[in-house]
């Protein structure tokens, strides 16, 4: 792009020096060329300092979006001087490298640090240039200007977005750089070049045509996700871009521990119909000593659910399936009633509106990303009253995506003797 608007490189010797020097001349301009290649999030350096800024934001959460806006005025102070490290080792060389170029071409009148962001995914252009600028503010008056410049592909799957974006910003007084016009152009017709390159070998066959997408990692057993850039609503995708999911779970895990749910005269009606002897149904207070270890062994995952069994029902039903009244029996009996239950309870749950019953199961989902797997889910017993809203948390801030949350909610409501489940998504942090 330089030779072709009339620039040269500087130093043709430029392995064999003992002082580097820059890399290019154009006009009076002395040019160093700084390439940033490496995604600096993906160090575990730089993961494990930026994660304390965020967890001592909200401890309790399994899940972080790394948004430096989300930051106090500080803590985006310390979140700039994180994420800026690599820069500030390119600025340091490149003070250095100009002055000896201008020493030796005493026409150049001007030193220009050219940065283009060529694979720092996480920073998107206006960004990139809030921290060159304030870095080569900071840090030193050899550079008179800097040009920044960068490759952005992003995408959907269907919609494809290219981004050259390219700026000069002077940081000293009167740092005009006449070749900046000629450069700007020169940068353009690369541009152009590059995509019609692209495009004749094949669409998006070209190595370097990945798109930007979100930066997950996990410290201490915590995951922080760097969110892919939005790039507005979609013509194609009118519900929203699709989302993937990374939890691997093909069918949802078991959301109940179920038991059948006796009172002292089910019991006793149920043990003079069962021809088998169980240790847990000799006496009734040997069934209530199962059912509370069964309540012990449930979580928060998997609650206990105790199922209402009417012995008569009981009885016709183990009839018809041709079953020996036996706990076997009874335990498979409560278990197709949950079943039935809790698909009643799905196929009737709805997007939570402005008006709310007396009292219902609320799940909400915090969708983070493109990724299903980050999302985190909360579920709570809400009661209305006249005067009052009450809210009982059943699951707080756990990783689970919608779905899997809404049928471990209905599984709560079973549990606890509700008839309606609502949900909400809260949508600020999804890939849209």
């Amino acid at each position: 792009m330089i030779e072709k608007i009339g620039g040269t490189i500087a130093h043709a010797d430029a392995d064999k020096r003992q002082h580097r020097g820059a890399d290019y001349i154009l006009g009076d301009a002395a040019i160093e060329l700084k390439m940033l290649n490496e995604e600096v999030l993906l160090k575990p350096t730089h993961q494990e300092k930026l994660c304390q800024l965020f967890v001592d934001k909200a401890p309790e959460k399994p899940v972080h979006v790394i948004d430096r806006d989300a930051l106090s005025a500080e803590g985006q102070r310390a979140y700039d001087r994180i994420v800026e490290r690599p820069i500030h080792g390119e600025v340091s060389k490149a003070r250095k490298q100009l002055p000896q170029t201008r020493a030796e071409f005493p026409q150049t009148r001007r030193s220009v640090l050219f940065v283009c962001n060529n694979g720092y995914t996480s920073l998107d252009h206006e960004g990139l240039k809030r921290l060159v600028v304030h870095r080569v503010s900071q840090d030193t008056s050899q550079i008179d200007g800097v040009v920044i410049a960068g490759y952005y592909y992003h995408s959907d799957g269907f919609e494809n977005f290219f981004l050259w974006p390219a700026d000069y910003i002077p940081i000293t007084r009167n740092a005009n750089f006449v070749g900046w016009d000629q450069l700007y152009g020169a940068w353009q017709e690369f541009a152009q070049g590059f995509m019609t390159e692209m495009m004749r070998g094949g669409a998006f066959a070209h190595p370097q045509t990945t798109p930007v997408n979100e930066i997950v990692f996990e410290v201490d057993a915590r995951r922080f996700v760097k969110l892919a850039p939005e790039f507005g609503p979609s013509d194609f995708y009118v519900h929203g871009r699709p989302r993937r999911n990374s939890s691997e779970l093909e069918t949802c895990p078991p959301v109940a521990l179920v038991v059948p749910g006796l009172s002292f005269s089910d019991w006793t009606a149920i043990v003079e119909a069962v021809s088998d002897s169980s240790a847990c149904l000799a006496t009734f207070e040997a069934w209530q000593a199962h059912v509370a270890k069964a309540a012990g062994a449930a979580t928060s995952l998997k609650p206990l659910v105790e199922m209402p069994v009417d012995p008569t029902e009981w009885l016709n039903w183990c009839a018809a399936e041709g079953e020996k009244p036996s706990l076997t029996a009874l335990s498979s009996y409560a278990l197709q009633k949950f079943d039935m239950r809790i698909r009643a309870l799905l196929d009737s749950s709805r997007e939570c509106g402005s008006v709310q019953p007396h009292s219902y199961i609320r799940v909400c989902t915090q969708e983070i990303g493109q990724d299903a797997d980050n999302d985190v889910s909360s579920i709570s017993l809400v009661r209305n009253t006249m005067t009052e809203t009450t809210s009982e948390p059943l699951l707080s801030d756990h990783r689970m995506f919608h779905e899997y949350a809404l049928v471990l909610g209905a599984a709560y409501a079973v549990a606890k003797d509700q008839d309606i489940v609502l949900w909400e998504k809260d949508l600020q942090h999804c890939w849209r």
